[in-house]
């Protein structure tokens, strides 16, 4: 009997020990709001530094996108790890904060020719309409509402086009290239065109249209292109090589000119500071702050990727966006006028 009841005794203390050590564990393993705060903040700070890698890889590639979200976590979370006495990794969210928000210091500055800006002689209408989207009628009263010299409309299909005869009697100028898929492209003007393509400029074989328009007084080029989006390695690379090849006839295209295009990138991808070096192109949203255009159902993700750019001929006084009007983009309005070129230190 003694033997059992020292049995008993020892098995009840080994039980005991073996609860302490599973209460341990479970203490040790319990998910705090300190942790989750800092494993948020660690996660947007490895974001943060990978995207300054974005021109090697197509993933690090897309993180380069979210600056601007990047910037509100971290300012979110330093507040409540200083109150829980987190110091230190307040401050490398402090630093990264400051490391964001100076990418996106350099579209709230105006380049040297456009702290004197001149009055807008011309206006570009930018949009993206979303190949399934069929408010036709609320984009046609728009470019009605917004009076456009120049409009530059992607994904368009037969039926969109088809819809836009109906507005020859304020762009008598049309050249279009419909398709079914994303990329059809069309190209509204008021003014003659003096010359017009339409031109696939990648692997991908999908449509960009060039053309010269004969605005009176002042001339200029209309380069109108979408790159494929960047969702794997293949497309990356297609969208790669037509920015480079945009960049290229930039370069080589002598006078005032614009490229206008959903480029599926952002002004923080190593391929769009590419495109702006290698072509002599300043983005028109230099002064104007960071304008998201995609994806208009989503405010939390909204990206800047509907860029229209300029050659240093052109001063832009204006640059908005508009309602999404059924599609996932929103439009970019842009006014502008032509001018002889200053060089920009900055750039």
């Amino acid at each position: 009997m003694a033997h059992s009841l020292k049995t008993m005794e020892g098995a009840n203390a080994g039980d005991a020990s073996g609860r302490t050590r599973a209460s341990a564990a479970v203490r040790t393993a319990r998910v705090t709001v300190t942790g989750l705060l800092e494993a948020a903040g660690a996660a947007c700070c490895t974001a943060s530094a990978l995207a300054f890698l974005s021109g090697l890889w197509w993933p690090l590639d897309l993180a380069a996108h979210f600056r601007v979200q990047y910037s509100i976590v971290c300012a979110g979370l330093v507040p409540p790890l200083l109150c829980l006495k987190r110091r230190v990794s307040s401050a490398v969210l402090a630093s990264f904060l400051l490391l964001n928000v100076a990418t996106l210091v350099p579209l709230y500055v105006p380049p040297l020719h456009q702290l004197d800006p001149k009055p807008p002689t011309c206006r570009l209408l930018l949009f993206n309409v979303n190949a399934a989207n069929t408010a036709h009628d609320n984009v046609l009263a728009y470019i009605r509402e917004t009076s456009p010299d120049v409009v530059v409309l992607e994904e368009v299909t037969d039926a969109l086009l088809n819809r836009l005869q109906a507005l020859r009697d304020m762009f008598p100028y049309i050249v279009a290239h419909p398709r079914e898929d994303n990329f059809g492209i069309a190209l509204l003007s008021r003014h003659e065109l003096t010359t017009s393509d339409i031109v696939q400029v990648s692997s991908a074989r999908v449509p960009s249209i060039i053309a010269d328009i004969a605005h009176p007084g002042h001339p200029f080029t209309v380069v109108a292109t979408h790159p494929t989006p960047p969702i794997g390695p293949s497309y990356s690379a297609w969208r790669n090589e037509q920015l480079a090849e945009i960049a290229r006839r930039a370069r080589n295209i002598d006078g005032p000119l614009l490229v206008a295009g959903d480029l599926n990138t952002s002004p923080w991808s190593r391929h769009f500071a590419r495109l702006l070096r290698d072509g002599g192109l300043l983005d028109s949203a230099r002064g104007f702050g960071v304008q998201p255009t995609w994806p208009s159902f989503n405010p939390l993700l909204r990206i800047p990727i509907d860029h229209v750019l300029h050659s240093p001929h052109i001063q832009v006084s204006h640059r908005h966006t508009g309602p999404s009007l059924g599609s996932d983009h929103s439009p970019v309005v842009v006014d502008f006028s032509v001018h002889e070129p200053v060089r920009d230190p900055a750039r």
